[in-house]
């Protein structure tokens, strides 16, 4: 039954991010900028994959600078990447494993950082994420996690938002992003745009 149950959530999560990615690629993701609190989005999207998380019994630390830190971006669009980047630390973890998130500001900008310890990944591979061809090329156990960080990293730039990634000799890997801090919060306040090409 857990095999079963993996499998499902893995074949979900690839699902997921196709989707994503098909619309994406036609033009049809509309940017719902709102303000709101990222470190309760974070308590949010564990709370909702707390069985999805406890396959591999992973054990999440969070480590918050500022209790409140608001941005403003579409929020659907980062808590697809957040889950994203938390489902990529898990799937390269050994079960069991301690996964620390850490978010805080650094020059007025809210910063979102998961470490988890891994397989040290070459500066090769990590390039691969930014390009779509690369992920279609590789085997097919690696496409939902390279799709995952390819849509994460498509997503973050209509967010204005930057890409965190690094790994070390010791298969200490981060991933992560950076995105501007909204100073200005009002609860009704709400931009609607839409991408063109």
């Amino acid at each position: 039954l857990t095999d079963i149950l993996n499998s499902g959530n893995h074949m979900l999560s690839m699902v997921m991010n196709m989707l994503w990615l098909y619309k994406f690629d036609n033009n049809r993701i509309s940017i719902n900028l709102t303000s709101f609190d990222v470190n309760e989005l974070i308590k949010e999207i564990l709370y909702e994959n707390k069985l999805l998380f406890s396959i591999k019994k992973s054990k999440f630390v969070q480590n918050n600078n500022t209790a409140k830190i608001h941005i403003l971006a579409d929020k659907s669009h980062i808590k697809r990447i957040i889950h994203n980047i938390l489902i990529n630390a898990v799937n390269h973890s050994k079960d069991g494993s301690v996964i620390y998130i850490n978010t805080g500001i650094e020059t007025n900008r809210f910063v979102f950082k998961v470490v988890n310890k891994g397989k040290c990944i070459s500066a090769d591979l990590l390039e691969c994420i930014f390009n779509r061809d690369s992920i279609f090329k590789q085997k097919c156990n690696g496409l939902s996690t390279g799709l995952g960080l390819y849509l994460s990293n498509s997503l973050l730039k209509i967010n204005g938002g930057e890409f965190i990634y690094s790994s070390d000799d010791n298969g200490l890997n981060t991933f992560g992003f950076s995105i501007k801090l909204h100073t200005k919060i009002t609860s009704n306040e709400i931009i609607r745009t839409k991408i063109h090409d």
